[in-house]
């Protein structure tokens, strides 16, 4: 049994064409944008939003407020913590989202998963590619506070809403799974992070 002196965040990727696997539960590579939030939020004092005209509601959005994933085609198959982007991205939006939420696991709570359902309509990826190109990478995206230190707030602002731009918290690369689609068929893609004590 865990001591709990350390915690592990692990991110599986399945890719699937229609019913065919082409990826199942492949490990992914958390980047340094993501590793920033999650600092941030651990070393700043506050969050500061005022609106001195505004009356009603002030909003925070957090990181799964618009989350969304891209595919790529670049051709590097290793990802390195420094990477902020793909390496050549697909720009399509999915025709579905889906933030399937958190759910702890059966062994009193030793493991979290938080799960993310994406899919493409059949032929939509397709039409992004030219000559020899394939699917090859992959990446998520979230409202992430990419600051990195320690002070007093990690916003300060004026404003009545603070809703950060999405940016790439996670990649996966296929490798020598990188494939072109079967045109007839759709693209889905569960991405589940696995958040444990070790």
């Amino acid at each position: 049994m865990s001591d709990c002196r350390k915690i592990a965040i692990n991110g599986y990727v399945t890719i699937k064409n229609g019913n065919k696997i082409i990826v199942d539960r492949g490990k992914n590579a958390i980047v340094r944008q993501g590793m920033r939030h999650i600092v941030g939020c651990m070393t700043y004092n506050s969050l500061r939003m005022y609106a001195v005209y505004s009356t009603g509601n002030a909003y925070f959005y957090g990181a799964a407020n618009a989350p969304y994933m891209r595919f790529g085609k670049g051709g590097v198959a290793s990802t390195t913590q420094l990477m902020d982007t793909l390496v050549l991205e697909i720009p399509t939006n999915h025709n579905t989202f889906v933030n399937v939420g958190a759910i702890s696991s059966k062994n009193g709570g030793n493991n979290i998963f938080t799960k993310f359902v994406a899919s493409w309509n059949a032929g939509v990826l397709n039409s992004q590619l030219i000559g020899e190109q394939q699917l090859s990478e992959l990446g998520i995206f979230f409202g992430l506070f990419d600051k990195f230190g320690a002070g007093e707030y990690m916003e300060d602002i004026s404003s009545s809403t603070v809703n950060k731009p999405e940016i790439l918290f996670s990649r996966f690369s296929l490798g020598d799974a990188a494939f072109v689609p079967d045109s007839s068929k759709p693209v889905s893609v569960e991405w589940e992070f696995g958040w444990e004590f070790i």
